[in-house]
């Protein structure tokens, strides 16, 4: 094997390392991420700054959908975390209008 074909072989292997690198951290950054916002639902507050209460209990929990419903996607070198629930876009980006409530009756809490 002369200079040539090894200097060829080097920067083959240099690449296969460098994709084989670049695949580990982007599982390991969609893990950090998803944990990010799973940690944010554990402490009820996104950076420290607790989420509003609007009644007891948890909030943004209710059956669990939202909370179970984030997931990683990879594009090139970006990672984009996604939530395919209806309502997570307003919950994240807040909303304006309204909204068609089927008719209901209460019961009365005696």
């Amino acid at each position: 094997m002369d200079f040539s074909e090894f200097n060829k072989e080097l920067l083959k292997k240099a690449q296969k390392a460098k994709n084989a690198i670049n695949q580990t951290l982007a599982m390991k950054l969609e893990t950090e991420a998803l944990r990010f916002v799973d940690d944010n639902f554990n402490n009820q507050a996104w950076e420290g700054i607790a989420w509003e209460k609007s009644g007891d209990g948890t909030i943004l929990v209710k059956s669990g959908d939202l909370r179970r419903g984030f997931y990683a996607e990879q594009k090139g070198s970006e990672i984009h975390i996604k939530n395919q629930i209806p309502y997570a876009k307003a919950h994240n980006e807040g909303f304006e209008g309204t909204v068609n409530v089927p008719a209901h009756k209460r019961a009365v809490l005696s």
